[in-house]
């Protein structure tokens, strides 16, 4: 598939996570990409304060759409995310950071 609408917004500082934040191991791998997963990051038009989207349904490059209809350009992922990632043997593709399966 293509997603062929055009972004609402550039997200930048996001990780994948499993639902709204939590206590514990919040982050999941980009290819973990199913129900419930949802991209955290910088609010684009709120400054210091962040969201959560609702569920991934798409993936093109960096192109993500969720359940809602909303297209968003993935920017710079979250550093701490990316540290995890290693920490856990887990590669990061930046041509295609998220897969959905």
């Amino acid at each position: 598939m293509s997603i062929t609408t055009t972004p609402k917004a550039t997200l930048e500082n996001w990780s994948m996570q499993e639902g709204p934040p939590r206590a514990g191991d919040i982050y999941r791998a980009p290819e973990t990409v199913g129900p419930r997963k949802h991209l955290h990051a910088d609010h684009p038009i709120k400054p210091g304060m962040y969201f959560t989207t609702s569920r991934i349904v798409e993936s093109d490059g960096r192109l993500v759409q969720t359940k809602s209809g909303s297209v968003y350009r993935l920017g710079e992922p979250d550093p701490e995310w990316l540290a995890w990632m290693a920490d856990n043997g887990i590669d990061f593709d930046p041509s295609q950071p998220i897969t959905i399966r």
